[in-house]
């Protein structure tokens, strides 16, 4: 669950705003990276693979999920990692020096 300071952030950072001024996903990486905490990276980390575990299924295996599948695939993983406290480990490096 959030916290009210976390979502009040969090609509501070406009994704889809980001996505029209950025020229690359690179920028858009960036931007979110600067601007969402630690809960918020994961979870955009984690629809992220669900997303492409989508993808990877309908490409390879020819098998469809629905976004229901995604978004509970993507809650399962948030709860698994928050109760075994792996997140602090996860975000003990910071963005790497861009060119």
């Amino acid at each position: 669950m959030t916290h009210r300071k976390d979502r009040t952030r969090f609509k501070e950072c406009n994704l889809n705003t980001i996505m029209q001024q950025a020229e690359s996903f690179k920028e858009v990486f960036v931007e979110l990276w600067r601007n969402l905490n630690q809960t918020q990276l994961m979870s955009f980390a984690m629809t992220a693979w669900s997303i492409w575990q989508k993808r990877n299924l309908q490409l390879w295996e020819n098998k469809t999920e629905s976004q229901d599948k995604v978004i509970a695939r993507t809650r399962d993983l948030f709860r698994d990692l928050s109760m075994n406290n792996n997140h602090e480990r996860v975000f003990l490096f910071s963005l790497p020096p861009l060119k």
